[in-house]
Parts: C-alpha cells; structure tokens; sequence
C-alpha cells in the first residue's frame, strides 16, 4: 500500500527565487521512502525539485500509510536550510458524553402510588415508602432534577406523598407532591 499527495506552490515557495530548488523529506520521526513523480512513475528521489515545478503542482508517492506530514524544504539560496510542513494529519472530533436519562415511577411494592400522610412519607420504614437518593435536593416545582450527565425525571400522580432521601442515608430529608408530569411541589421538610 502507498499513499499519494499533491503538493504545489501556493502553499510552499513563496517568495523566493525562480533558481530555487526543493526537497520532500520525512518530518521529524517518520520513516519511510518518498517518490517523486516523473518518466517512469513514481520511481524519482524527491529533491531539485525546481520554483516552477512546485508552483505547477509535483505529485508525491509515500510508501508509509501512516504518516501523515512531510516536510518542504529549500535545498539552495537564501533561504537554504529552510523547510515548511505539509500535515493532512486529521485531528479527531471529541465525541461528548452522552446525556444519560432515567425516568422513575414512584411506587412502592404494595402498587400504592406513594403514602397517603406526610408523617408517614416522612418517617415509615424502609419498604412501606419510597426513597431515592439524589445529589442535591430538588427545588419545589422542579420538573426534573438535571445536572451536566444525569436527569432524573419523578412521575406521580399529584394525590399522595413521597419521601425522598439526598444523602443516602435511608431517611427522607423531605416530602413532596408529585404530578403525574413530573413536577415536584408542595415540598415539606421531615423533623424528627
């Protein structure tokens, strides 16, 4: 496998003289053989390739395929020593974490829809209500708690209470309302 590149004068040579000559050589640690086009193919050494050439365009054959620069460089004159990289490296997109979703129907294993009493949401045992553990308390009458990775959405019914739990400590901080679109409100705190 090889892969082939057109190089020209519009982006390397500018500005020097019409005697100038220029080479191709590998860029920094990259290996590997370049050809320069000509009679016979790709079978010539990439170097006195003359101002006039390169302003036409010279067509260039890189038996590495994963390299993905070179470097142009003035073989003669003033500027002698000089070189100028040609990079078609391509520099990958960042792909964003996805936002990830849950939605959670609050009811707990008996099939009531949340607990008929504040006390109750407040302070039954682990099993007769419903906890969750967020990471912050949710405000009254947020829709869904949402942070940069996580939203949360509650769906009730808007007739009972729940008990959610913000530290994980098994024991609610709060009770709200939750309606059947998600809204929490007519937050209470627990007091032991």
């Amino acid at each position: 496998m090889a892969q082939y590149k057109d190089f020209n004068g519009a982006n390397f040579g500018n500005g020097v003289g019409s005697s100038t000559t220029f080479e191709v050589i590998n860029s920094g640690s990259n290996t590997g053989n370049i050809y320069l086009s000509g009679s016979g193919g790709y079978v010539n050494s990439p170097t006195g390739i003359t101002k006039a050439e390169l302003d036409a365009g010279i067509n260039l054959k890189f038996d590495n395929d994963l390299i993905c620069q070179a470097l142009v460089c003035v073989e003669n004159g003033a500027c002698s020593g000089s070189c100028e990289e040609a990079n078609w490296c391509v520099t990958p997109t960042p792909t964003p974490s996805p936002v990830t979703s849950y939605q959670f129907n609050i009811t707990p294993g008996s099939g009531e829809a949340g607990e008929s009493s504040r006390s109750t949401a407040c302070f039954s045992i682990a099993g007769d209500s419903v906890y969750f553990a967020l990471s912050r308390e949710p405000l009254d009458n947020d829709i869904a708690y949402t942070d940069a990775s996580l939203t949360t959405r509650f769906d009730g019914d808007g007739s009972n209470f729940y008990g959610i739990d913000t530290n994980s400590d098994g024991a609610p901080e709060a009770t709200y309302v939750i309606s059947s679109n998600g809204v929490l409100s007519s937050k209470v705190s627990c007091t032991s």
